[in-house]
C-alpha cells in the first residue's frame, strides 16, 4: 500500500470478514461472494 500511496485496501478471502487498521491504513477483509455481489452491477457503467 505504501508503494502506491494508498490509505485503504481490500483483501478478498474465501470466508473471512473483518476490518483492521495497520500503520494508519484501513484494510477491509471481505469474502469473495460478498465482494462479487457488491461490485457486480451490470447496469453501472465504468
Amino acid at each position: 500500500m505504501d508503494y502506491f500511496k494508498l490509505t485503504k485496501g481490500t483483501i478478498i478471502t474465501f470466508s473471512e470478514e473483518t476490518e483492521t487498521e495497520k500503520n494508519g491504513k484501513k484494510i477491509n477483509i471481505i469474502p469473495a461472494w460478498k465482494w462479487l455481489l457488491e461490485n457486480n452491477d451490470p447496469k453501472e457503467k465504468k
